[in-house]
């Protein structure tokens, strides 16, 4: 592994994602609307022939080929993007190489490889958006010519030129960083961890929480994915009958994977994303072992900084007993009643209250006024 390089990947991104957050706040890109992305219309009409159960299936295999996540439901997106996938709605270069390993065992010859990333490229030129696929398209046409790290850089630097960094500058980064990772040497499980620190880097900036277990499940979802990826493609044309049972089956099991380790996730203390947990990381990336250990106590000091008290439960307190029917976000839905969890000091407490029920039969008395 280059050290070297894999710092200077960290570090740049880092940067440039705190220079994002910054402008972002200062601006109004949140409320701007996002480019055209590709839309397939056969897939809108295979909506008539699945039952209502399959449509959030078909539309996450859609989200998948074409990056159109705005029909996709909420708890679809809330599960994948607390098992850091998201990556699976943006088409970039995990879906190029699914796609294209199979292809690649036939393909000998560098001429071979070169002419079909070429005809890749020309039929990605004439879509809308994809730039996260065009980049990659670019990037294994610069690795062809004048090696893995210089076509690498070669292609993110032409990129800046032609613009696709102010169209989409947070896909540009984690594309640079996720291959800077991957094209600095590290193999085997070594890349995983390399992986989850980058998480940590993106949940530091975003704010967000985070699992240590996805150190385990992303691996596993990741490889999954890679391997069905080139046979979702293959049954998205036509999308006969019998494709797209094939299709709809194989997204099914799994989505129950990942519902199963989303709900484990969730079961499990998170990990709060601050700077001294920053600082750690990057004193073990220099090897600096002491200043580890002398920050993960400071970390221990600032976890649960809101200083909320452990709270008692009553001895009347009501606590729902029904079957559970979904988990979203720190919610857990019951058949006769939702809890809120709140993580107090290590320790999940639960906020419950009944089911509502509906008002529809009531008799509404209507009010007379005198005339």
């Amino acid at each position: 592994m280059n050290r070297p390089w894999i710092i200077f990947i960290l570090t740049t991104s880092l940067l440039l994602l705190l220079i994002l957050k910054t402008h972002e706040k200062r601006t109004l890109v949140p409320f701007f609307k996002s480019g055209k992305t590709l839309q397939l219309r056969h897939f809108q009409d295979a909506r008539k022939l699945v039952t209502p159960q399959e449509i959030p299936f078909l539309e996450l295999w859609e989200s998948m080929l074409t990056g159109r996540v705005a029909p996709l439901d909420r708890w679809l997106k809330l599960e994948y993007q607390t098992l850091a996938l998201a990556h699976v709605f943006t088409p970039s270069g995990f879906h190029l190489s699914a796609l294209l390993w199979p292809l690649m065992l036939f393909l000998k010859k560098r001429r071979q490889k070169m002419s079909l990333l070429s005809l890749i490229g020309v039929g990605l030129f004439f879509m809308p958006g994809q730039s996260a696929l065009k980049r990659m398209t670019l990037v294994k046409l610069g690795q062809q010519f004048i090696g893995i790290k210089s076509g690498f850089l070669l292609a993110f630097f032409l990129d800046i030129l032609w613009g696709s960094f102010s169209d989409s500058p947070v896909g540009f980064t984690y594309s640079f960083l996720f291959l800077g990772i991957i094209y600095s040497g590290i193999k085997a499980t070594s890349l995983f961890i390399w992986f989850f620190i980058a998480q940590i880097i993106i949940a530091f900036i975003q704010g967000s929480l985070m699992s240590p277990l996805l150190l385990f499940f992303s691996p596993i979802i990741n490889f999954i994915l890679a391997m069905i990826l080139p046979l979702l493609f293959l049954f998205a044309w036509p999308l006969w009958r019998w494709q797209l049972s094939a299709g709809l089956w194989l997204l099914s099991l799994v989505q129950e994977m990942v519902s199963f380790f989303y709900s484990l996730v969730m079961n499990f203390p998170l990990l709060e994303i601050n700077v001294v947990l920053l600082i750690i990381v990057f004193c073990l990336l220099y090897r600096r072992g002491k200043e580890a250990i002398l920050f993960s106590l400071l970390l221990t000091v600032d976890l649960n900084s809101e200083n909320q008290k452990i709270k008692i439960s009553g001895s009347y307190e009501w606590m729902p007993q029904g079957r559970i029917i979904k988990v979203v976000g720190d919610k857990i839905y019951r058949t006769d009643g939702i809890c809120r969890r709140d993580l107090i000091r290590g320790m999940w407490w639960e906020n419950c209250s009944p089911r509502r029920r509906s008002n529809k039969k009531r008799m509404v008395k209507k009010l007379s006024y005198p005339s």
